[in-house]
This record gives structure tokens, C-alpha cells and sequence, in this order.
């Protein structure tokens, strides 16, 4: 079971819509040494979110 916006993932992954009061964090993950462009990456996401 996986979240929808996971449909497209890949081709075998299969959505089973479920109707639970659960939800499940989620973040970026990244090297503990990001390169140059990951971290421009982060800072976008930091200064979107």
C-alpha cells in the first residue's frame, strides 16, 4: 500500500485506497555531504515551505 501520488512510480506498484485515520511524515532525504546543487535544492524547499 502506498499513497497516490505514488501511482505512477513504477509500473508494478499497485494502490490499494484504504479509508485509516493514519497519517505518515515525510521529508528529503540527502547525503550528510550534499553537493552544491542539493543544497540550493534544500534552500528552495526551505524558503517554499
Amino acid at each position: 500500500m502506498a499513497v497516490e501520488n505514488w501511482k505512477d512510480a513504477h509500473p508494478l506498484l499497485k494502490i490499494i485506497p484504504v479509508e485509516w485515520k493514519y497519517t505518515i511524515p515525510y521529508g528529503v532525504l540527502y547525503s550528510t555531504e550534499p553537493s552544491n546543487l542539493v543544497k540550493r535544492f534544500l534552500k528552495a524547499v526551505k524558503k517554499a515551505v
